[in-house]
């Protein structure tokens, strides 16, 4: 198990020369826009209780865009997982909005899938 470091000796070992290299999102296109934005009204008759996760037209269109951003960032687009994922919706006992990360793991095509 190794010690943690004194601020003093943080200090004389000093500040990394180079910064990490920005991360680089992938471009979002206008179909996967509009593939998106038509789950996203698909997933809103799903949950029913979507309206407090988004109670106003601002949040509901910054939600769309976080989560178009989330899918595309997570390569997850294509119309096969996206059918995967609304199928697994379907088969939930909440009436609650999911967050973007559960829905992504409910597009992964497994063996099971």
């Amino acid at each position: 198990m190794t010690q943690p470091m004194s601020l003093a000796a943080l200090m004389q070992r000093g500040l990394p020369t180079s910064v990490a290299e920005p991360v680089r999102q992938a471009p979002i296109s206008d179909n996967d826009a509009r593939t998106v934005a038509v789950m996203f009204e698909q997933l809103k008759i799903v949950f029913p209780a979507w309206r407090h996760a988004f109670p106003t037209e601002k949040s509901q269109s910054r939600a769309l865009a976080e989560w178009t951003r989330a899918l595309v960032d997570a390569g997850c687009t294509s119309r096969e997982q996206l059918q995967l994922g609304m199928q697994t919706a379907r088969k939930q006992d909440i009436p609650f909005f999911p967050a973007p990360g559960m829905f992504i793991k409910w597009c992964q095509i497994t063996p099971e899938a």
